[in-house]
């Protein structure tokens, strides 16, 4: 049995694997319609297909390929992993100014976050949105060196 890690690496070394169980996570498909959405070739889609089955990701019904319940608990754990990820790498160059002791929130609710910082270009960017997301929204919470009051 391999390890979660190995997995990991299994599905991440390949973005032909993450498409393909995600797209088989969503509906059924054929291995043509796996090759064209994904943009592997045959022999590769095959070893896919082949390397999924081994693992129980998922089955073949008439003719066509779907994802088991583990097939689709894979691929949204995958899709979660990345989530994190990105939301890791947007706040990284920010994550020193945030009062981290203070946060009693989730940081995944940041997933969706916009971060304004200022430019040579635009030195008052992070105040200008601040002043365009006040005057749009019902509640916002702000966090800027550049406008406490």
């Amino acid at each position: 049995m391999e390890s979660a890690l190995d997995e990991i690496e299994f599905l991440a070394l390949s973005q032909h694997r993450v498409d393909a169980l995600r797209y088989l996570a969503e509906r059924p498909h054929s291995r043509r319609e796996l090759v064209e959405r994904t943009g592997a070739s045959q022999p590769t889609m095959g070893r896919i297909l082949s390397d999924f089955e081994d693992r129980s990701w998922l089955v073949r019904e008439d003719g066509a390929y779907r994802a088991t319940v583990t097939g689709e608990l894979v691929s949204r754990g995958f899709d979660d992993l990345v989530d994190i990820l990105d939301t890791d790498a947007k706040l990284r160059p920010v994550v020193e100014w945030l009062p981290t002791d203070a946060i009693t929130f989730d940081l995944e609710h940041l997933t969706e976050a916009t971060i304004t910082t200022p430019s040579q270009v635009r030195p008052n960017a992070p105040v200008k949105r601040a002043v365009t997301l006040l005057s749009e929204a019902e509640d916002v919470r702000i966090f800027s060196y550049a406008f406490n009051e």
